[in-house]
């Protein structure tokens, strides 16, 4: 296997990276024309289809002009499927095409013949023998020449706006608009046509990705990037200008030195592509003091085995691994705890911290024991925070449940307990790498070179944004973010019933007690023991979180602390500043990028899913993918909400 770091200067063998669309006009109709504003109308919802009204295609006449064949080809095929005709193609050469009814042989003599004028330099038609006398008033369900061409065309700025659109929703829309309904399978073939139209072929795609992929790295000092591959062999030859294209890392500048000033905590996880090959898409993220999504390294491998695995954290730890003490939370899939106690990577050896995704490890537990109200205890118990309060209950669910209690002491309390994993994981009890999985849903079916762009792109965007808005609130003379601020204030207001006392000189240990609110009556004051040097109190909330407690603000107040010295820096507006500061900068036209020096790539013929139908998913669902009972149900026929299938307004 060899590797590529892109050190040297690369690029560009020029691949189209987005083929321009030929918009469907034709001189002689309406300027209103229904074709034409679908494909120039950015609609704002990626979801929902409306219906289109109904557009009257004008008769075709002889001398009718058209700039291009595309566009005459499109106008005949809208006024068949308007009036209900058919016809087939009798000569078609590059400036001649020539059509004739499919009825012709059965008493229908229409025939129609098109040609270029070298002199003119435009497309118009010769002449028109006869009228369609075949028509009928039972439409059949499909058209013959509503094709996969044709219907890719018309869809195009739905698949460019949303890659992920249901089938079934292209097929009610051109049901609406057209009063055909077309297979399943023309309509599926037809998006993949238009996801191809818009962003380039999948086998183009593997070889255009390395030089644009060098073009990021030149425009974005500090980038990071590397593919694997093996060498083609051909009749027992190894070619190496041409390598099969097996991994690629990548990790953006700005996100490396952003990195520093985020929460110590790296979230890993990684999920599946939907396109025309197979692989896994890894990502690697953390959070800034804002809890937003920190993007941080991203991989496209073979899958999540501890070989790809081993690889992905060895890149990481080599060039974005700035913070001491980082934390690693992961699902337990067999690959990643591999690699993670594997001498290569030697992750926890060294003293680093990894902790598992309580979602995970639920979902787990409940496959197993089958067992929802002990799940629920079990997920509760993960997110207390008091160490007596997990210890006992515990021990109470043991007597009832050894089998179900004897599983989860087989995993260290450290690893899935908030109270026992001393403020490693900030709060975070989930994986944060799902989040962007679920972002990135849609960009997991498009070639690989676009979904890598779609990554960068969400992720200058990402920048941008949060920058501006940390710099407004600075300028503001604003120290922490709104959500932080508001945590302190009701901390503050429920500081105001403890009661301080003071037990050393250092002002490192204090006694505070709880006394009756309006809200509750205590006979008792409750007593807590804070120590500040050590980030403890014993509510527990203090350490999990790394900002203060009501308690610990209650001492701030009596001793005079300032109370910037027991919130967590990341917390800061300086530090979500500084995460964001360094920009991303735009990627040159191609034209301007260096020569590209290295290999040709190609995709592994052995992932590619299978050409002689639709892919079918092999993932079976577990109760990880069921919806939240409050969340609004969604028509399974056309995805939106407020109606079912049985009154989907698309399927009358």
């Amino acid at each position: 296997m060899a590797s590529w770091n892109f050190r040297a200067s690369s690029s560009s063998q020029n691949i189209d990276e987005e083929e321009p669309l030929i918009l469907d006009n034709v001189d002689d109709f309406s300027t209103d024309d229904e074709m034409d504003s679908l494909l120039r109308d950015e609609h704002g919802d990626d979801d929902q289809m409306t219906q289109s009204s109904q557009h009257v295609i004008p008769e075709l006449h002889e001398r009718m002009q058209f700039q291009s064949k595309e566009e005459i080809v499109v106008a005949i095929k809208q006024y068949h499927m308007t009036n209900g005709y058919k016809y087939n193609v009798v000569e078609l050469k590059p400036n001649i095409y020539v059509i004739r009814c499919l009825e012709y042989h059965n008493g229908c003599q229409w025939r129609l013949r098109a040609g270029y004028s070298k002199v003119r330099k435009y497309w118009e038609i010769k002449n028109i023998d006869g009228q369609h006398t075949c028509f009928s008033n039972i439409l059949s369900q499909d058209h013959t020449n509503l094709d996969c061409t044709h219907i890719a065309a018309i869809v195009s700025n739905f698949v460019r706006t949303n890659p992920s659109i249901p089938i079934k929703s292209l097929i009610a829309y051109i049901k609406a608009r057209f009063g055909y309904s077309v297979s399943y399978r023309k309509a599926w073939i037809a998006k993949q046509k238009a996801l191809a139209m818009e962003f380039g072929y999948w086998e183009e795609s593997y070889n255009h990705l390395p030089r644009w992929l060098h073009a990021v790295k030149e425009a974005n000092p500090g980038t990071i990037l590397q593919c694997t591959g093996s060498p083609v062999e051909i009749d027992g030859q190894t070619d190496n200008n041409c390598y099969i294209m097996e991994r690629v890392f990548l990790s953006f500048g700005p996100c490396i030195q952003g990195f520093k000033y985020c929460k110590p905590i790296l979230q890993v996880d990684g999920t599946f592509l939907t396109s025309k090959y197979h692989g896994t898409f890894l990502t690697a993220m953390s959070q800034d003091g804002n809890r937003n999504l920190f993007p941080i390294a991203f991989a496209i491998v073979e899958g999540e085995t501890k070989e790809a695995m081993i690889w992905f954290f060895q890149l990481l730890r080599e060039h974005v691994y700035p913070q001491p003490n980082i934390c690693i939370s992961t699902d337990r899939g067999k690959g990643i705890l591999s690699a993670l106690r594997s001498e290569e990577v030697g992750w926890e050896e060294d003293g680093l911290n990894s902790i598992y995704c309580i979602r995970h490890l639920a979902s787990n537990f409940n496959n197993k024991f089958k067992n929802q109200d002990l799940k629920k205890q079990f997920i509760n118990l993960a997110y207390e925070v008091k160490q007596p309060i997990v210890t006992t209950k515990l021990t109470a669910l043991r007597h009832h449940y050894p089998q179900q209690v004897a599983w989860i002491d087989k995993i260290p309390l450290n690893k899935w307990s908030q109270a026992f994993d001393g403020g490693r994981r900030y709060g975070h009890m989930t994986n944060l790498a799902e989040c962007m999985n679920s972002v990135l849903k849609g960009a997991r079916s498009l070639p690989i070179c676009a979904l890598i762009k779609t990554t960068f792109k969400r992720t200058q965007s990402w920048f941008l944004e949060r920058r501006l808005k940390a710099q407004y609130m600075l300028q503001a003379i604003h120290q922490f973010p709104e959500e932080i601020v508001d945590i302190i204030r009701k901390n503050q207001q429920q500081s105001e019933f403890c009661h301080v006392h003071r037990y050393n000189c250092e002002n490192s240990e204090f006694d505070v007690q709880e006394i009756s609110t309006p809200h509750q009556y205590r006979p008792h004051p409750i007593s807590y023991k804070v120590r500040l040097n050590e980030w403890w109190c014993d509510c527990g909330h203090f350490q999990a979180t790394r900002l203060p407690c009501h308690h610990v603000i209650a001492i701030c107040a009596n001793s005079h602390i300032p109370l910037t010295q027991v919130i967590d820096p990341v917390y800061s507006l300086n530090n979500i500043y500084k995460a964001y500061e360094v920009q991303f900068h735009p990627i040159k036209n191609e034209d301007y990028w260096s020569a590209y020096t290295g290999p040709n790539f190609i995709p592994d013929p052995h992932m590619r899913r299978k050409a002689s139908r639709r892919p079918s998913t092999k993932r079976i669902p577990n109760e990880m993918d069921q919806s939240t009972p409050d969340q609004p149900k969604k028509c399974p026929y056309c995805r939106n909400e407020g109606h079912h299938r049985g009154n989907c307004p698309f399927r009358q």
